[in-house]
């Protein structure tokens, strides 16, 4: 009796290496997207704080400030340098004229970088709306609404 061999032809092993392969190429793409939705929910996240800090600091003050250093609140500081404002993925920051409609912002930095996103930035205004500005139209990410 001979022996019978059971395996997988060349064919059928690159068959499915070529479906697996389309399957990542379809996949890749929105789960970037994805990640990159959930680093700017927590840049929302704390320009949401900066926002509540900006209209306790008018209460007290009647205006307004520029400068983090005169918020109520704790700014990341990725960088070690003494610098509020440096996080991970977004660099907190407050206009140099703060006002009703922009009241502080958050500038996508390079790292882990989505890519086909460029740098963008978020702003938050007075009632916590949250705008996207960029230089190349369709890099904002879809923003979920508040």
């Amino acid at each position: 009796m001979g022996k019978i061999i059971t395996g997988f032809t060349l064919i059928e092993i690159l068959v499915v290496l070529i479906i697996v392969g389309i399957l990542a190429g379809i996949a890749l793409p929105k789960y970037g997207r994805v990640i990159e939705r959930s680093r700017q929910a927590e840049a929302i996240s704390i320009l949401s704080v900066m926002r509540g800090a900006q209209l306790r600091y008018s209460a007290d003050n009647g205006a307004y400030t520029s400068s983090t250093a005169n918020l109520d609140i704790e700014l990341p500081d990725n960088n070690n340098d003494g610098t509020r404002g440096d996080g991970k993925f977004f660099n907190y920051s407050l206009p140099v004229s703060p006002g009703d409609t922009d009241l502080a912002e958050a500038t996508r930095n390079g790292v882990s970088r989505t890519a086909g996103i460029a740098d963008y930035k978020l702003k938050v205004d007075r009632n916590g709306n949250i705008l996207c500005t960029t230089s190349t139209a369709g890099d904002c990410v879809d923003i979920p609404s508040s």
